[in-house]
């Protein structure tokens, strides 16, 4: 599953959650998160480790750095 999926997911289950609360969870900014969650940024290996943790490894981390990756020159 990849980050915007969870996302989308989680809000439909809770109503309370938004994207704010989760990049705090992680411990970034809302924008950080928002280019983390369209791909337009890779995670640093403390925010992958922390996504792993939070979503409890529901979403695919190394697909996240890989997507990001082969979209740069």
């Amino acid at each position: 599953m990849d980050l915007d999926e969870y996302v989308f997911f989680k809000k439909k289950n809770d109503k309370s959650f938004t994207d704010k609360k989760f990049a705090e969870m992680l411990g970034i900014t809302r924008d950080h998160f928002y280019r983390l969650k369209t791909g337009n940024r890779s995670p640093s290996g403390k925010v992958a480790f922390l996504i792993d943790k939070v979503t409890e490894k529901k979403v695919d981390v190394m697909e996240m750095i890989r997507r990001f990756y082969e979209k740069t020159p």
